[in-house]
């Protein structure tokens, strides 16, 4: 159980994550 709420909480994180590290991108690439 332990192991699943980690992995819930990865998956969490890396959807917080994502939008973040997509506007990085657009923006190098302006």
């Amino acid at each position: 159980m332990a192991l699943f709420a980690i992995i819930r909480k990865f998956e969490a994180t890396s959807r917080d994550w994502a939008p973040e590290l997509d506007n990085r991108k657009a923006k190098a690439a302006v």
